[in-house]
């Protein structure tokens, strides 16, 4: 949870502290599983869904960060708001 599931973000208030909820937790793993076996899927991932307000955006965050630290490669993300 410490490395791959936590966040600091600077908002108004100064610096703040992200964990994980529990549906991020699992969607990320969950891709991470699709990534290692990328070849076996024929490069399909499949699809990470949120709804509004859930978090889509530090979701990304902790799949990109843990994709660095666990997955071998050259790995290249392209994230816009």
């Amino acid at each position: 949870m410490v490395e791959n599931f936590t966040l600091f973000s600077e908002e108004q208030g100064g610096l703040i502290k992200l964990v994980a909820k529990n549906h991020q937790y699992l969607g990320v793993n969950n891709c991470l599983e699709a990534v290692q076996n990328i070849r076996e899927n024929q490069g399909k991932l499949g699809v990470f869904w949120h709804t509004q307000g859930s978090g889509k955006s530090f979701s990304m965050q902790f799949f990109f960060q843990k994709v660095h630290r666990r997955v071998q490669g050259s790995w290249t993300f392209v994230f816009t708001l």
